[in-house]
């Protein structure tokens, strides 16, 4: 069990941590799937280099196919130390014979994205036998790419996060009365990266205004999911409305290279009534991965 960074911007909004009252929102963590991260992405920068290359109606200096068949063939393998060769530390290497390039993981999640598409060419380019420790190609790329075409290279590769989500509800009169096994289903979502900064799914009907969402934080893979009550009155048509406000709000942060194969976001809100003055609302999130 991981615990996530939590944000509250409301006194409202109150997230129990698996019952222990701890303040934190959690995530629960299984097999990642599809391989790891950060080696699709690298692979995806590949491809999408060879893409962009192909487009090219000009002589570039080096055989395009011959790096299409090394990126094709290659594995990747994001390691979690230092790479060291010839004394000197590196970020990547490439072994030609065993068609295989090692990575330092830590090093290419801090890289920023030119940074990565020229890292990811000149190794290929060691595999396909055209570039050994010279960057005499790789280091033209911006002259062949331009911003625009290394920033979509790179966005194109990032990983793709997908969750379906259960949104449950349980209402107390009386807080000693809280018991897990109250909640009740009030609506399903999906969240993902393909629809980020979409302002989230907005879930009306019995879930009352609540709006689940995902959104970047700063820095390309930083993302954090809000989990949101508006007020009440509150539509799908109108809550873009600055009259319509949130009334509490959690969030946690989690991040493309280390994201959760489940986790459980909630939310408690007052609703006191003259005969229950100490009424409350929780609601919860329980998202697995798609």
């Amino acid at each position: 069990m991981k615990l996530l960074t939590l944000k509250t911007r409301s006194a409202l909004a109150v997230v129990l941590g698996c019952m222990l009252g701890n303040g934190l929102a959690y995530a629960g963590h299984g097999s990642s799937g599809g391989g790891d991260a950060a080696e699709v992405e690298f692979e995806g920068i590949g491809q999408g280099i060879v893409s962009a290359m192909k487009e090219k109606d000009r002589n570039l200096g080096f055989d395009v196919d011959a790096l299409k068949r090394a990126v094709e063939a290659t594995q990747v393998n994001m390691l979690r130390h230092r790479i060291v060769r010839e004394n000197v530390e590196r970020d990547a290497v490439n072994f030609p014979t065993e068609t295989r390039i090692d990575v330092n993981r830590n090093q290419w999640m801090t890289l920023d994205p030119s940074s990565k598409v020229r890292l990811a060419f000149h190794e290929y380019l060691g595999i396909a036998g055209i570039e050994t420790n010279v960057y005499s190609v790789s280091s033209r790329i911006t002259t062949v790419l331009n911003n625009t075409e290394i920033a979509r290279i790179v966005t194109g590769a990032a990983p793709v996060l997908s969750y379906h989500c259960e949104i449950q509800k349980m209402e107390l009169n009386d807080p000693r009365d809280y018991d897990g096994r109250n909640y009740r289903t009030c609506a399903t979502t999906d969240l993902t990266t393909n629809a980020i900064d979409s302002n989230g799914n907005f879930l009306s009907g019995e879930c009352d205004s609540m709006q689940l969402g995902l959104s970047r934080l700063k820095g390309l893979y930083g993302l954090e999911v809000e989990f949101r009550k508006w007020e009440k009155g509150t539509t799908l048509q109108n809550w873009t409305d600055l009259s319509h406000r949130e009334t509490a709000v959690s969030a946690f942060s989690l991040d493309y290279y280390n994201s959760p194969a489940n986790f459980t976001v909630y939310l408690e809100f007052p609703v006191a009534t003259l005969l229950h003055p100490q009424k409350k609302v929780n609601y919860r999130a329980k998202c697995i991965r798609n």
